[in-house]
Order: structure tokens, then sequence, then C-alpha cells
């Protein structure tokens, strides 16, 4: 193994714990790693450090490695990714403001219970009656090419709305996301947690849908690094991909829940209450400020094949929703050999393989 030092970005998200995790508890050091984790604001920073070679390897938004390598997101160089990292963790907040208002205009009682189906009709009323709501409404997503922004536009779409015409949309990095909610510059946004649940927390916001009930096995993020770094540096990417696949199976047991929590809550790290994360590693939210907890099947997945391998039929449906970001349609063979090239299955299943005990 040539290269053992490695700077690796990532953003202070939930889905960043088997970076954390994995530096934590040792498995970098046990796959003779050292691992520099930068903690970064913006997914497009991200990118572009990566791109330009001044990090080795990142945490991506899944869409990332097609979209840059494609050259439609920033620079245009070849990413890929061999190991996918989390499914789903996002959710829809709605202002709570906002909320407010729209069951005045409406008539209906402050207490009008929320649900995905309420905030829903909702905002589709808004939107499509001028009486209601005199504006456009406008919403934020973490990048232009991301799961959020396909969750978001599936989510409008359910209501029969156009995403480009009915609303608008801006990019806003995810640990600003609260604060330009407070400050009434956004009427709601997709993001991973804890943001959603923060704006909660604070008395800001609702929980319009979470990301799990529109879209089941949304891939989420990745281990990413360039073509050209995988193949001056296999035998290390091949280590690192394990340290974190263990993270993720460590990540996936139960009884860890507690522990990752507090790992995580610490100041060099998220630097957020425990009891905030532990609603996202438990699956166990609530929707209002003083709602009650509750159960929301697949709302973030750390392991599983469904989570691991980057490619297959979740990866194409991945690219037929970045088509719909681009406004056009990607040509099949085009959407095939993205898929192939960014998406490695075959370095997925060499990390299985020589990980003791992954089936």
């Amino acid at each position: 193994m040539k290269k053992t030092e490695i700077e690796v970005a990532y953003l202070p998200l939930v889905d960043s714990a088997p970076f954390v995790v994995a530096e934590h508890l040792g498995f970098f050091r046990k796959m003779g790693l050292r691992v520099n984790l930068h903690k970064e604001v913006s997914w497009a920073i991200v990118r572009d450090k990566l791109a330009v070679g001044s990090r080795d390897a990142a945490q991506m938004l899944a869409p990332l490695p097609a979209m840059t390598t494609l050259g439609v997101s920033g620079m245009r160089v070849p990413l890929l990714t061999g190991l996918g990292l989390s499914k789903n963790g996002n959710g829809i907040t709605l202002s709570i403001s906002l909320w407010h208002q729209l069951l005045k205009a409406l008539g209906l009682p402050q207490d009008h219970l929320v649900s995905s189906t309420s905030v829903s009709d909702l905002v589709r009323r808004a939107v499509l009656d001028a009486s209601v709501l005199d504006r456009k409404l406008t919403f934020a997503v973490v990048h232009g090419f991301s799961t959020h922004a396909i969750l978001l536009r599936k989510w409008l779409r359910s209501m029969g709305l156009d995403p480009d015409a009915d609303v608008s949309m801006i990019v806003v990095p995810p640990s600003q996301m609260v604060d330009s909610l407070e400050e009434g510059v956004i009427d709601g946004y997709c993001v991973g947690e804890p943001w959603n649940t923060l704006a909660i927390d604070q008395n800001l916001g609702i929980a319009a849908i979470w990301g799990a009930e529109i879209w089941r096995d949304a891939p989420e993020k990745v281990l990413c690094v360039t073509e050209q770094w995988h193949e001056a540096n296999s035998s290390t990417h091949l280590a690192l991909r394990l340290a974190l696949l263990r993270a993720c199976v460590w990540l996936s047991e139960p009884d860890n829940v507690f522990e990752t929590a507090h790992i995580m809550s610490a100041e060099r790290y998220l630097n957020i209450e425990e009891k905030t994360l532990l609603r996202a590693l438990s699956g166990r939210v609530v929707r209002t400020p003083f709602g009650e907890q509750e159960s929301v099947g697949g709302l973030l997945s750390f392991y599983g094949a469904q989570t691991n391998q980057p490619g297959g039929a979740n990866a194409l449906e991945l690219l037929d929703g970045c088509a719909d970001l681009l406004g056009r349609p990607v040509d099949l063979v085009q959407r095939h050999l993205l898929a192939t090239r960014c998406f490695r299955d075959d370095l997925y299943r060499h990390t299985v393989e020589a990980l003791p005990g992954i089936s």
C-alpha cells in the first residue's frame, strides 16, 4: 500500500457516522491508514476539493460522481464510488409560521393534525389558489444535483404541482437551512438530519414528510474518489472501503445507537446534543415541536446490499432522477455507461470479499 496518510472531506450530518465511527473506534488505524477528517461547509466545496486533489476521498452526494463525470456540476472530472455509505436520512421541513398562516387562511384550527397527507394538501392549495397565498413558495435543497432535489420534485409532483413553474428552488448548505428558515429567506427545505429535527425542536418548522416516505430505497451518501486517484492508489482505496464498511456494519447494530449519538455529539464532529442525534439514528422522530415520537421505517440505513452496493437498480433510478434535474432524458446507452463507470459494483464486491464475516 503506497499511500497511508489521506485527507478525507465530510459534512457534519448524521449520515457522516461511518467516517466518525471509523476514526473514533480505530477502524482506519486497523487498516494501516492515517485519515485526517476535514469538516466542510457545502457539497460544492467537497466536490471541488476532491476534483482538484486537495482531498483524497470524500463523503459525497450519490448523484455527484455521475454528474461531475459528465461535467454538468462544476468542472468535468471523472469520479467514482465503490461503496455506498447510507440510504435515506432526509426530510422535507416546512416553516411553522407558514403552516399557521395557511391554517388561518383556510379557516382551519391551529391545532390541525400534522401528517404527510395534511401538509401536502395545504401546500397544494396554497400553491394553486392565489387567495390563500399571493406569492410563490421558496424551497431549498443542499445541491442542484442531489437526492434531496429529486425527492423534493417527486413530492411536489405527487400533489400535481410543477416543480419548475409552481415554486422557486434555491441551494443552501445544510448547516444554514435552519437559520434561513428562521429569517424567512425560504419557506421550507429538503435536507439530511439533524437539520430537520433541529428546526422542529426550535419551534421553527414541522416535518412535511420524511424522505423514506417518498422513495423507500433512495441512495444518499457514497464514498467518492477520482478515477485517477483510484488507479494510482487502489490498495489504499480498498483499505479505506474496508474500514468504512466495517463502520457501517457496526452502525447497523441497535445496541450501538446510543454510543453513536454520544460519539457524534462531540465538538470536533457535529457538536449537537445526543438526544437530537438519537432521533434519526433510532428512526423515532417527531413531526411537530410538541408531537409524539413515531417510528418511520427505513428512515436511515447504513448497512445492507441495498445500501452499500453503489450500482444496480437504485443507481439507474438515481440517474433517471438526475435526467429530470437536467431537464432532458439521458440516452439509454449513456445511462448504462455512466452507471458502470461511476457506480463500481466490482469494487464493492472486492470489498465484501476482503472483509471477513460479510456476505
